[in-house]
């Protein structure tokens, strides 16, 4: 089946086909898949309810055309460089 996906911060709306007992983390997998977000950025969300990873279709009540918000954490800071230690002469 297929269902709708819409990005929180600009409305972008993006099809995607998924099984009818797929679990959450497969949606998200076909999201990375098929459009390049990351698995580790996607929080998901259908009628104002985070989906968790080990939800499924079923437990969200999903159907073909469904509509679920799309919320992107931000990526992580680098780690910053560490400092190289002063040489010493002995």
């Amino acid at each position: 089946m297929e269902v709708i996906i819409e990005t929180e911060t600009d409305g972008l709306l993006y099809g995607v086909e998924i099984w009818f007992f797929a679990s959450v983390l497969e949606i998200k997998e076909a999201l990375h898949k098929y459009h390049g977000f990351p698995v580790s950025r996607q929080i998901l969300i259908v009628d104002g309810e985070i989906m968790e990873d080990d939800g499924n279709t079923e437990r969200y009540n999903i159907v073909q055309g469904c509509r679920i918000i799309l919320r992107l954490e931000p990526e992580p800071e680098p780690e910053p460089e560490p400092e190289p230690e002063p040489e010493t002469e002995n």
